[in-house]
């Protein structure tokens, strides 16, 4: 018995192909996002020995639950944000580098999230000695040109704290 039934695989195959070749071709053309400049290297290994420890004193442990209570219950995550924003702000007048970064992740709108580490960022450009905070701001940045200019803006700063001491 000869069975001459059309099992329909070539069709599906050949479409599955031809999707393929197209993606392939889309992602020869489009542009890769360019890796935001790198930060002085320097300043990058003293932002890299920063460990976070809120647990550290009796005033960190007091911002831990303020930052705890802010993020959870059962409010709208606009509510927690709006929170969260306040303790972010309050902290950074007290130069509280560990409360405000602490803070700042838990912050679900990425557009907030990203104004509120510029925030700390600028504050933590006023002082040499706490610009690796600023490095911590950064790399917490989703949107790459902002993510970019606080690059920039780091290693200008670096230069600025370290003119002809190198």
């Amino acid at each position: 018995m000869n069975d001459n039934k059309a099992t329909g695989w070539k069709i599906p195959l050949l479409f599955c192909g031809v999707v393929l070749a197209i993606v392939c071709i889309v992602s020869v053309f489009r542009g890769g996002k360019a890796a935001p400049p790198a930060v002085p290297a320097p300043l990058l290994r003293q932002a890299e020995a920063i460990t976070i420890d809120l647990d550290a004193d009796a005033e960190g442990k007091a911002w831990k639950a303020r930052i705890a209570s802010a993020a959870s219950g059962f409010s709208a995550p606009q509510n927690k944000d709006a929170n969260l924003e306040k303790i972010i702000l309050t902290s950074l007048e007290e130069k509280r580098f560990d409360a405000s970064c602490t803070a700042s992740v838990l912050i679900r709108d990425d557009s907030l999230r990203d104004a509120l580490l510029d925030r700390i960022l600028e504050t933590s450009a006023a002082e040499c000695a706490s610009l690796p905070w600023g490095v911590l701001a950064a790399h917490g940045m989703r949107d790459p040109n902002a993510q970019s200019a606080a690059h920039a803006r780091l290693t200008r700063e670096w230069g600025k704290c370290h003119e002809g001491k190198e």
